[in-house]
């Protein structure tokens, strides 16, 4: 009997002095800027820097503060519960640099959150933030594989992932695994992302497999050219435009099918009055829309145009399914599309 007490306190006393290591390690978080690692912990201790590489070269990760400044800083939100990368005239990587790769060839983003919910603040100087295009798989600028939050405190941002795949994969501009939401207090703050074409098999501008919102600023984002498969601007279960921002979402040409923006999931698409939304599919493919919906469009204000351009099997400004409703509560709204094949159509389907 004395022998199995003493086994279970030897059991419970390794048990105990396993648990400041599990703790250790949860509360260290990393991301990769150009491959390279930056960390954070939770307990505001540990931060991080990088500075960018000269003339093509790769740049650097500090966790001290450099005296000459830094271009990227990485801390933890208590609060928030996130990740928070500054981003001051940031250049990540160069034309000679890959993002961080898997074995498959995949890169996952000239900035890539792979465990935590980040936070992107684009500040003081603008900051362009791409994948080389090196890679044979998918290619990414931005990837988040939880939430993402992108605060634009300044104009002439830019995101891209010129990806060139040559798998039947895929290149997004920005891609977040969870909710998107891109806040700028100033209409004027601007931010561009777009995706590649090649043999892709889909390109996105802005992809979320959650929701999006978009609370003030200019966001422009563009699908890729000529993939295999869809070309979209912004794709999304779930968008919101509210007032002070303004959308511009473009499809690329010559793939298989070109939205301006995607909904899908059965879920809402909203334009809020004070917002501007400007839908256009690409040219060149089987289908062409400004807008192709699996669920709800509701416009209760602002700005709302969206465009179909020549396609060869059909061209809409909003396609959708009777599964869905299109609702106008006011705000000034243009649909229009290009004849071909005999389609001209500016409807919901």
């Amino acid at each position: 009997m004395k022998k199995r007490i003493l086994s279970i306190v030897l059991s419970i006393v390794m048990l105990v002095g396993l648990l400041p290591t599990t703790a250790l390690a949860a509360d260290t978080y990393t991301i990769y800027i150009a491959g390279l690692a930056m960390t954070a912990s939770a307990d505001g201790s540990a931060v991080s820097y990088y500075v960018n590489g000269v003339e093509g070269a790769a740049g650097t990760v500090t966790d001290t503060e450099p005296q000459s400044g830094w271009n990227a800083k990485l801390s933890y939100d208590t609060a928030e519960q996130t990740l928070v990368l500054e981003a001051d005239g940031l250049v990540a990587p160069s034309t000679t640099v890959d993002g961080w790769t898997d074995g498959y060839g995949n890169c996952y983003g000239a900035i890539y959150s792979p465990d935590a919910p980040l936070k992107i603040v684009l500040k003081n100087n603008p900051s362009t933030i791409g994948s080389s295009g090196s890679n044979s798989g998918s290619g990414h600028g931005i990837y988040s594989a939880m939430a993402l939050t992108i605060d634009i405190e300044v104009s002439g941002n830019n995101v891209t992932a010129p990806g060139k795949s040559t798998k039947n994969s895929g290149s997004w501009g920005i891609r977040g695994g969870g909710n998107i939401v891109i806040n700028s207090s100033d209409p004027s703050y601007t931010l561009e992302a777009s995706a590649s074409g090649g043999s892709c098999g889909y390109t996105y501008g802005i992809f979320s497999n959650g929701s999006i919102t978009f609370n003030g600023g200019t966001v422009r984002a563009t699908g890729g050219s000529g993939s295999s498969g869809n070309d979209v601007g912004i794709s999304a279960k779930g968008i919101t435009v509210n007032s002070g921002a303004t959308v511009y979402g473009t499809g690329g040409s010559n793939g298989l099918r070109s939205y301006g923006f995607e909904l899908g999931g059965f879920k809402t698409m909203e334009v809020n009055d004070g917002a501007a939304v400007y839908a256009t599919g690409g040219t060149g493919g089987s289908s062409s829309a400004g807008i192709d919906l699996s669920g709800n469009l509701v416009i209760n204000g602002g700005i709302f145009e969206a465009k179909g351009q020549s396609a060869t099997n059909g061209s809409y400004g909003v396609s959708g399914d009777a599964r869905g409703s299109f609702s106008i509560n006011g705000g000034q709204v243009t649909l229009s599309a290009s004849a071909m094949d005999g389609f001209k159509f500016s409807h919901w389907e």
